[in-house]
């Protein structure tokens, strides 16, 4: 027997599946939701952060601002006559006690292990330079040049001198019998 089945449609358009498309719909609604309401949350977050960074950039200008009032005040009193007459002291007075920094007592007992017998010591000179070296300027006087080469040889294998250099030599004359040489070198003393 056969059954006899019957396709009938009393409607006036014809049968659609359109539970598929509306199943899609509503989760693309939904994934669409989200995402705007991430985006909202991720936009409220940026506006806390952009609120704070505004305050940080104003507490900065204003440290700024009094910062260069503070510098103009203190431009105006170092433009003071008397301030100007303590700075000038305080230099000297710096200066004074980085030369005192050389040791007189360590210099001569240095000079005294290498400078050669034949060598006279007339005058001497240290020296700090701008960058905190020790300069010692010295006329020497001698009796042969080959004895002030000598002691440029002994002050450059020394371990207190370096860069031995002669600057200048004035042959001996009826008032000075001995040739005189002004050497420069460059002390550097033991650590004690």
């Amino acid at each position: 027997m056969r059954r006899l089945t019957l396709a009938l449609n009393l409607a006036t358009e014809p049968f659609r599946h359109d539970r598929p498309v509306v199943v899609l719909s509503i989760v693309l609604s939904a994934a669409l939701g989200a995402l705007l309401a991430m985006q909202w949350v991720a936009l409220a977050a940026e506006r806390g952060q952009t609120a704070h960074l505004r305050q940080a950039i104003s507490e900065t200008e204003r440290a700024l601002r009094e910062m260069a009032s503070r510098e103009a005040e203190l431009k105006r009193r170092l433009a003071n006559r008397e301030t100007q007459g303590l700075l000038r002291e305080n230099e000297l007075l710096a200066g004074l006690i980085r030369r005192k920094a050389i040791s007189w007592t360590r210099l001569f007992a240095d000079l005294e292990q290498v400078v050669p017998h034949d060598v006279k010591l007339v005058q001497i000179r240290p020296q700090l330079s701008a960058n905190e070296q020790i300069l010692v300027e010295m006329v020497v006087a001698a009796r042969s040049a080959e004895a002030v080469i000598e002691l440029l040889r002994v002050l450059e294998r020394s371990r207190w001198f370096r860069q031995a250099q002669l600057l200048a030599s004035f042959p001996p004359s009826e008032t000075e019998p001995l040739l005189r040489c002004r050497v420069s070198v460059q002390y550097v003393p033991a650590q004690q």
